[in-house]
């Protein structure tokens, strides 16, 4: 239950949950709660099942690095499951929050896969400890998009048309 509410925010047992696509707060899997995660606490984070895009998001509060390392830029460095070239996902970052809005190219691939958070300035170069990103199967990443509909399908069609 929420303890508070606001702007599709809500603090629920002292962890900041925001609203998504997959439905009301209550309704969510416990690993599927958008709670900010500290920097030097990230070990483990489900982005979410193969194949799925924008419907979750991911939150890393990095506002302590600021006090020595003031006006950086901040990047999330990743590698997907089974692949062995680095890729930089989409983020924003306001005030020490990093938001990664999770799309289909983090979710390309089933299993586990790592990331790291990077701070810049300058020639200084701080970096998180590498954290696990877990992506669950879907049966979409296992079999591919059909690129042509099943045979009900235009059989439905065309009794459609006939109809008409």
């Amino acid at each position: 239950m929420a303890d508070n509410e606001n702007n599709g925010v809500h603090t629920v047992r002292g962890l900041s949950v925001e609203q998504s696509l997959l439905g009301a707060v209550n309704d969510r899997e416990p690993d599927e709660e958008y709670e900010i995660i500290a920097v030097d606490e990230l070990e483990r984070v489900k982005l979410g099942r193969q194949g799925e895009s924008e419907t979750q998001t991911v939150r890393i509060d990095c506002n302590d690095w600021l006090v020595h390392l003031q006006g950086c830029t901040f990047m999330v460095v990743a590698l997907r499951p089974g692949e062995v070239e680095l890729y930089v996902p989409d983020i924003t970052v306001s005030n020490g929050l990093i938001t990664w809005p999770i799309t289909a190219q983090d979710t390309a691939c089933a299993g586990a896969g790592r990331a790291e958070v990077r701070a810049l300035k300058g020639g200084a170069v701080k970096k998180s400890r590498l954290f696990r990103t877990w992506i669950e199967p879907a049966l979409e990443g296992a079999f591919g998009t059909p690129t042509t509909p099943p045979n009900w399908v235009k059989e439905t069609a065309d009794n459609l048309a006939r109809a008409n």
